[in-house]
Order: C-alpha cells, then structure tokens, then sequence
C-alpha cells in the first residue's frame, strides 16, 4: 500500500529543486543583461507578457496577433505589469516544482530496489529525478508556460488514482481535466486512453465513469463559453489554430520541409487564373489535416492495447507518438512527456523482476541515445542556419527524418520492455504500474 503523501519527506528534495530553479532564474537574468550572449528568456515569453499588457491595458490579448492561448493565461500575464517582468517564470518554475510531490505520490510503493542502497523509496528518487531534471528547469526558467499543463496533467492522474483506492467520486478530477484541455489542446488525446482505463470494473464503477467524463465536457464547456464572450477571437486563434496551423520555420518535425517547400502554394494558386479542380495550393491546405488521422489511428490502438493495466504506459507512449507524428515539433514538446517518464520507472528500478539486465533495457537505452543524438545534429544544423545564417535546410531535414525515426524506435522500445518485463507478474494495483 503507498504511503501517505506527506511534503515533509520530500522537503529535501524540494529545497534542491527550488535551490536549482532559482538559480536558473538568475542565470536568465545575468545572460539577458548582457548583449554579447544570446538571450535566454524564450520568444514565447515577450508574447504572454504583450498578452498580460494588453490586458492591463484593457485590451484584448489577441490583437498582436501572435497570441494562440486562452485568454486566462494572459490573465496569469498581468502581474508582469504591476509587479515584476519575471513574475510568469517565478509561476512556471513553481508549478513545475508543484510535480514533485505529485509524482511522489503516483509512484511511491513504500520501498523500492533503490531504499536499499541510498535509502530512498521508488517514489522519493522519481519525485529527485524531476527535481533535479535539467530538461524542465531550463525550459520554466526561460518562460514556458508547459509546465503548468504539466502540472495539472499529473495532478489529475493523482485525483484519480486516489479516487480508485477510496472509491471516491471523479468530480475534481474531470474539472481538472477539462481545465487542462481549454488551456492546452493538445490533452484531449489523453481521451481514449482515460476511457479504457476507467471502464476496467474491478477499480471503478459506472457513477465514477460518467462523473468524471460530464464533469470534464462541462469543465472544458464553461472556460471555452467563458473565454469566447471575452473575446471572440479565441475560438478561432485559442483553439481552430492548432487544427490547421502550418509552420513554415524549421523544427524537429518530419513535415517540416514540405511544409516550408509548399509554404506560398496557397497564395500562388489564388494569384493564378486556374479552373482546374486541383491545385497545389488545395494540396498544401489539406496537408496539416493529414497527420490528425495517423495519430488518432495510433493513440487508440495504443489506448485499446495498454489502457487498462498499465495507464501511465499508456499515457506516455501516446505523448511521444503525437509529438512524433505532429506537423510541428518544438523543444517545450519534449516536456509533455519527460513528466510522465518518472511514473513508469518503478518497475525497472526494482531488480527482483530481471529488468535491469535484460536485453530489452538494453534496447531502451540505445533507442535513447539514437534519440539524443539526432536531436544533437538537428540542434547543430539549426545553429548553423540561424547563427552563422548558412543555408542548412535540407540537411536540417534529414536530421528532422532521422530524428523521427529514433523517436519511433524508442517508444517501440520502451513499449517492448515495460510491457514483456511486467506481463507475467501481477500487479499490486491494478491499472497503476
């Protein structure tokens, strides 16, 4: 049985972990005073404090035309204004901070293969691991407002699985749940996985499964109602803006390239008198549709496969897929699932069930290192083309390509070792590891 979650045991951890953050956050400062480094703060940052201004100002957020979020985190924004430039970074760093103790609690088992050497139990070195991950610092400290879809994404999974154990209504989180899909879009491919997982009878039962789905469509409903009578514009630049976004600038995506080769089509084909019923420019408007059907064909086999015993897996696995496949791919997106990372370590930590030596652990950890160094040589090309301003864009998308195919092979990995190392042993909860 997991242990009471208690920030009393954790506070060591959170102390390094709010030590590391802030230290970060001076970092950033010192770099952006001096105009012979590059700037630290994100680009993203100067939008969500032009939002908060606006705002202020008793504007509306969208009308610099870069804004693509809801009008809350503009609201968020608006102490930048009255009390300090950096306030939103000090939220983002918080709200990632705020995933420890939640992770604590979704992977603590009382003790782990790990307490023996270094007296920790499975959940205080997953909650370490986060504290300390460099990854998530780097990206809150700059000014990424990922960290607090995170955040509410994790707690949501804590919600849930302490309504499991107490057989507790899915009220808070289903709010919680719609909440995060209004700010991020993207959560809602969490969906079909959360089906699957609460129609498993021997922990929920139907009360539990139609609370939590109403309370989330009514959740998403309000802010969504909320936020278009603010502003109109939201419906159109908040949400219809990720279905059919198309971004011509270089990122990690497979899809880049054509979409920067097919970038003007649409405006050429509208410049030219053309009666054909085909056109370049119709193709290229349909292109962003077309990842949208190989990842919703992905994430249900996924959820359908996995959902119901290993839901974390499933989580994981279904993030890494639809960033893999998506049209666009920044670093912030790696974020999306380093926080699920931490829930399915336990059974790689304890060493009774002969994962550590297996061949499929082995198999992880070279898919990750092909992970980590094409995303190495994709960084390097990209220096290349925006600091030394050197053409590198078709070798930017042979990385990009490479890169996908390492991000391909890891989640087959990670499918194949977690799934073979833990099928033949029971589970203590079911749908929890």
């Amino acid at each position: 049985m997991t242990r009471s979650l208690t920030i009393k045991e954790l506070w060591p951890v959170l102390e390094l972990g709010l030590m590391l953050r802030v230290f970060a956050l001076l970092v950033g400062l010192w770099v952006d005073s001096n105009p012979d480094f590059l700037r630290y703060t994100d680009i993203d940052y100067d939008v969500f404090s032009r939002s908060g201004r606006l705002l202020y100002q008793g504007l509306s957020p969208y009308d610099q035309g870069t804004f693509r979020y809801p009008p809350l985190l503009a609201l968020l924004m608006v102490p930048n204004e009255v009390i300090w430039s950096g306030f939103g970074k000090v939220v983002f760093c918080l709200a990632d901070l705020a995933m420890v103790p939640a992770i604590h609690g979704l992977t603590d088992s009382g003790a782990g293969a790990v307490s023996r050497s270094w007296h920790f139990s499975d959940g205080r070195f997953c909650s370490f691991l986060w504290a300390v991950n460099p990854l998530s610092i780097v990206i809150c400290s700059r000014g990424s407002c990922d960290s607090l879809t995170n955040c509410l994404l994790l707690w949501t999974l804590y919600s849930i699985k302490q309504a499991s154990r107490k057989k507790s209504s899915l009220l808070g989180a289903g709010l919680a749940l719609g909440l995060l899909v209004h700010f991020r879009l993207y959560p809602i491919i969490y969906v079909p996985a959360f089906l699957f997982h609460l129609t498993d009878r021997h922990t929920y039962n139907t009360i539990q499964l139609v609370t939590f789905f109403a309370s989330a469509a009514m959740s998403f409903t309000y802010f969504t109602a909320f936020s278009a009578m603010c502003d109109e514009r939201f419906l159109q630049e908040g949400l219809l803006y990720h279905v059919y976004r198309r971004d011509h600038r270089h990122n990690f995506s497979a899809y880049f390239y054509s979409t920067y080769l097919t970038a003007s089509a649409d405006s050429q084909a509208c410049d030219t008198d053309n009666d054909s019923s085909w056109s370049w420019g119709g193709f290229a408007l349909s292109l962003p549709l077309a990842p949208f059907v190989l990842q919703a064909t992905l994430l249900l086999l996924i959820a359908v496969r996995l959902a119901r015993e290993h839901l974390y897996l499933a989580l994981l696995l279904s993030t890494m897929t639809f960033v893999a496949y998506n049209k666009v791919i920044t670093t912030q997106y790696f974020t999306w699932y380093a926080c699920l990372v931490p829930l399915v370590l336990p059974p790689f930590l304890q060493r009774e069930r002969g994962l550590s030596s297996s061949w499929q652990l082995k198999a992880v950890a070279a898919s990750f290192t092909a992970w980590i160094v094409t995303a190495a040589v994709w960084l390097w090309r990209a220096y290349v083309l925006e600091m030394r301003a050197v053409s590198t864009f078709l070798t930017i998308h042979y990385a990009s390509l490479a890169f996908h195919v390492a991000h391909v092979v890891l989640v087959a990995a990670l499918y194949k070792a977690y799934v073979d190392g833990v099928r033949w042993r029971p589970q203590p909860e079911r749908g929890w590891r």
